[in-house]
């Protein structure tokens, strides 16, 4: 079974309060990094099976919008999504499909931002 690296924290206990909300739903996963990153400061790993990353990532993203309320920098509105960046969505499609055909490259790591629902403005945040 091979692993794909769903996100990476800042924190082991970030890392395990997202462990066991993917394992809560069905998705095994691997945390990588973990001793290594109390060290020398590196971030930890929270990797996903292939064939789960999908569903991990539905998982993720629920995670984050309950996790804190975040406000739009520029209307301050509080209808804000996690999704991926603007620039990245158009590689979906080849994301999937060089998951599918090559498990010897691995995808790249996407970037995600918060996207404000109302004036549409992509911005960033610190992690959970």
């Amino acid at each position: 079974m091979r692993f794909i690296n769903l996100t990476t924290v800042s924190d082991q206990y970030q890392a395990q309060y997202l462990k066991e909300a993917l394992e809560e739903n069905g998705i095994q996963c691997i945390v990588a990094n973990e001793i290594t990153s109390q060290w020398i400061g590196t971030t930890i790993q929270v990797r996903v099976p292939k064939q789960n990353l999908i569903k991990a990532i539905e998982v993720y993203t629920d995670l984050k919008a309950q996790t804190d309320k975040v406000i739009c920098p520029n209307c301050e509105s509080d209808q804000v999504e996690f999704v991926v960046a603007k620039k990245y969505r158009k590689w979906w499609g080849l994301i999937i499909v060089s998951l599918l055909i090559s498990p010897v490259l691995p995808p790249p790591n996407l970037i995600h931002v918060y996207s404000c629902k109302v004036c549409r403005t992509e911005f960033k945040k610190n992690k959970y």
